[in-house]
């Protein structure tokens, strides 16, 4: 199977935390063959940026939201953003990872503590503000690698070549065709 492309990733996040967005990212944009992102400072100089962040919201295939309170209070987003990634994860599955950039209350807020979020290590945020990049290279790095892992759904392939005898309906099988189930993994169990 190959690798499916994600286009139009929503990446919504307060403005009070742009330096994180911006370090998160540079590592997410790695995987720039797989993974499209789009965050509001895409928007061109002239444009509608209400009907840009909106068209955008009702497009993008998935969103990935930087939690912080800043974040969870914020008007803009709780508002006008999250009713929207809400309704159509309801409706359409849209996928919505939370990643806990700074320590906040977010297992009290309803609509967020269902879903499986990753978190910044502590010790990388106060690093952060100390410009030891390298170790923070380390941990924004791992989340990309978990953004990444989320996003794109490598499904492990198996091929099983079959018997050359149809037991079931006791006739032969043409050997000069090869023929494989493609098996898939879901919740530990494999299906045809």
């Amino acid at each position: 199977m190959g690798l499916n492309m994600i286009s139009g990733i929503f990446i919504s996040y307060s403005h009070q935390d742009k330096k994180i967005k911006d370090h998160l990212i540079k590592h997410i944009s790695v995987f720039q063959n797989e993974i499209d992102l789009w965050d509001d400072q895409k928007i061109k100089l002239g444009e509608d940026w209400h009907s840009e962040i909106e068209h955008a919201l009702n497009t993008a295939d998935a969103a990935i939201m930087l939690i912080s309170a800043d974040f969870l209070s914020s008007p803009f987003i709780c508002n006008d953003e999250i009713p929207i990634f809400l309704e159509r994860k309801a409706k359409e599955g849209l996928k919505m990872i939370p990643v806990i950039i700074k320590p906040c209350p977010w297992k009290k807020i309803e609509w967020l503590k269902p879903i499986q979020a990753i978190q910044l290590k502590r010790s990388c945020l106060s690093l952060f503000f100390r410009k030891a990049e390298s170790i923070n290279d380390k941990e924004y790095a791992r989340i990309a690698e978990k953004v990444h892992e989320a996003l794109i759904q490598k499904e492990p392939e198996k091929r099983l070549q079959l018997s050359t005898h149809n037991k079931k309906h006791h006739t032969p099988i043409n050997v000069k065709q090869t023929i494989f189930i493609e098996i898939k993994k879901q919740n530990n169990q494999f299906y045809a």
